[in-house]
């Protein structure tokens, strides 16, 4: 999609389509997944050389407005250490 204006630089994802982060934020998501907090974090899986991570938000004000986002990384973008520990689990094609 082509866009003019002040939204040039900006990619838009349809709800509930995985689309990419950065490898230091795809770490940082993983590592946070706390079920005590406002975010938590579920390792998908790998499928393809990338890894998928779902994240849920739940505002503590209104917690009926849940959020859910799938994102995924270049299994090649992370570093080497933090791949390896990384559960072996693939995504299971349907």
């Amino acid at each position: 999609m082509r866009m003019l204006g002040n939204y040039t630089n900006v990619t838009f994802y349809p709800p509930n389509t995985p689309h990419p982060v950065p490898a230091g934020i795809f770490q940082r998501l993983y590592q946070q997944g706390n079920p005590q907090t406002a975010v938590a974090t579920e390792y998908l899986g790998q499928k393809d050389g990338y890894a998928y991570l779902r994240i849920i938000s739940i505002p503590i004000a209104h917690p009926k407005k849940k959020s859910e986002q799938i994102v995924y990384v270049k299994l090649s973008e992370l570093d080497q250490s933090f791949e390896d520990a990384l559960p072996p689990n693939t995504i299971e094609k349907k």
